[in-house]
This record gives C-alpha cells, structure tokens and sequence, in this order.
C-alpha cells in the first residue's frame, strides 16, 4: 500500500518506490531525511546540501543570514565533537593512572573471571 501511494506521488516505477521505501526502514527518519536534502539539492547541480542551502537562500535574498546559520552550526559541531575527544581523553588518562597506582587490584572482582571454568 505504501509503494503504490509512492508510486502514484512521484511518478516513479515500482522498483524504484520499493528501493526507497526500504532506504527508509533501514535508516531512521532524520539520516533519511538528511539523505533525501543531499538528493534534492544534487539534483539541482549543487555539489552539496550546505551550498544547496545558500543557494536557494539566495535566491529568496537571503543569502548572508544563511551563511551564518551553517557557519554557526559548523562551530558548534567542532565544539561537540572537540569536547567528546577531550572527555575520551581525559577518561583514559584517569583509567591509567587508577592503573599505574595498583596494578594487582585494578577492576578486581569488576570483571567475571572465567578461567576457572
């Protein structure tokens, strides 16, 4: 019932309406989501969805606000990925130096011991 609802809104054929039906089952909602922007703004000769974005920005007039909305977000996405290395990081570092201080003891009695088995 899906596909023919697909193939009747898109024009397309059956082969393609359960190809993309299954993408969308198999990825969840926002990478389908995301997947299908790229796809559009490719579509239009764009050569990624950012410039996609400004470029249709553009042609409504506004270009620049656009530009500050993906630089921003390009920012912040540097500060979340930056901050989870610097946490990973910081983690092994304390684990190593619970370690390097008791060796014998380390995660004693914190792991099964299968060796008696």
């Amino acid at each position: 019932r899906v596909i023919d609802e697909k193939m009747k809104q898109s024009n397309i054929s059956k082969a393609e309406a359960e190809a993309d039906y299954n993408s969308f089952l198999e990825n969840p909602p926002i990478y389908y989501a995301l997947e299908k922007k790229e796809e559009y703004y490719m579509a239009l000769g764009y050569k990624d969805v950012f410039e996609g974005m400004i470029g249709e920005a553009e042609k409504e007039g506004r270009g620049d606000a656009m530009r500050e909305e993906i630089a921003k977000f390009k920012l912040q996405s540097k500060i979340k990925a930056y901050s989870v290395l610097v946490i990973v990081i910081v983690g092994f570092i304390y684990v190593q130096g619970i370690y390097n201080l008791d060796p014998e003891n380390f995660m004693k009695g914190g792991l099964p011991d299968y060796s008696r088995r």
